[in-house]
Parts: C-alpha cells; structure tokens; sequence
C-alpha cells in the first residue's frame, strides 16, 4: 500500500509540473509581453495587506451608519469572524508549508525576491482567495459571486508567473474554502453568535 502511495504521490507531482510548465511564461525580463504585466497584475490582487484593506474598509462603512443597528451588528461581527478565519488560514497554511517544504517552481521569479515564504504548497493566495470566495456573498450581498472567478484569475496568474504549481493553488483553494465553511457552519452556534443573531 506505501507503494502505491509513492507512485501515485511520484505521478502527480510529475504531471502537475508538466502542467505548471506548459501554462508558465518563459520569456525572459527583457521580452515580456502585456500578458506579463496583467499576470502581474492579478497576482497582487490576493496579497494580504490589500484584504486587510478591504475588511478595514468594510468595517468603517457598516460603522458609520446607513444600516439598521441589527444589520450593522450582525455585518460587523460577520466581518470580526471573517478576519479570525483568514488569520487561522494564514496560520495553517504557514505551518504546512513549513512541514511540507515543497520548492517553488522558479525561485529566481519570486515576486518580492527569497523572503519568509520560499515554500510553494499551499499557495497562500490560493487559501485566502478560497475563503474570502466563501465569506463574499455574506459579507457583500450581490458582489459575492465575483469573487469566484477572481480567485480562478488570482491562482491563473500564480502559474503563469512560475511562482507556484497549479497543484499548489487547488490545494491551497481547498483549504481556504474549506477551512472558511468549517469557520461559516460552527461560529454561529458559539455563545457570542447566539447572542447577536
């Protein structure tokens, strides 16, 4: 059965390379198409600070009135525990990368240069976009079904950048999602929840 494990475990990861490869850019800085800069472009859309942004942005809009106080209540603790779910993905996905220690496709390519986050699986991105994919239709009523396609765009990019295998970023979806439905489906039945809702 180990066996077995290893050579399923041997073929996918060598058939999520070849994948990898066939969608990464592989032009050099000096000839790097439009199609670069928009990858480019996308691939920041997912970073951290600028979801950090968001929540702050949200919280000011639903404090400063407009809703009525139960719906202004109930948004603002939605939103605390949305917070609280993308810091324990933060944290999970950090303590797998660390165990898993799997070597990004392009070292060389990394956007911020070697920093903290050399590792590739899961694709952090991936986990935040995963949840917030989850919380959005709650969070932002009739703007959530978008943010689907802009984590498909978000985890596009990460591959066509070479910073992660396409493996790195479904798993990495996975977690997120399924992390923020675990977060979606028990933090109601919390004291706190019962309380407000």
């Amino acid at each position: 059965m180990v066996e077995l494990l290893r050579a399923l475990r041997w073929h996918l990861h060598h058939w999520d390379v070849a994948l990898s490869y066939r969608w990464a850019l592989r032009r050099e800085p000096a000839t790097r198409p439009a199609g670069y800069w928009f990858a480019r472009l996308c691939a920041h859309m997912g970073d951290g600070w600028l979801w950090g942004l968001v929540a702050w942005l949200l919280w000011r809009r639903w404090n400063t009135g407009g809703d009525s106080a139960a719906d202004g209540v109930n948004r603002r603790w939605m939103l605390a525990a949305w917070v609280v779910n993308m810091l324990a993905t933060a944290g999970l996905t950090l303590w797998i990368k660390h165990h898993i220690r799997r070597p990004r496709p392009g070292v060389a390519r990394l956007m911020y240069g070697r920093g903290p986050d050399i590792h590739s699986f899961p694709s952090g991105h991936a986990a935040r976009l995963g949840t917030i994919s989850v919380w959005a239709s709650s969070l932002l009523p009739g703007w959530g079904r978008l943010a689907w396609p802009l984590a498909a765009l978000i985890g596009w990019s990460r591959v066509r950048l070479g910073i992660h295998y396409v493996g790195d970023v479904f798993a990495g979806f996975l977690l997120g999602a399924g992390l923020a439905w675990l977060f979606r489906r028990h933090l109601p039945s919390l004291p706190i929840f019962r309380r407000i809702g």
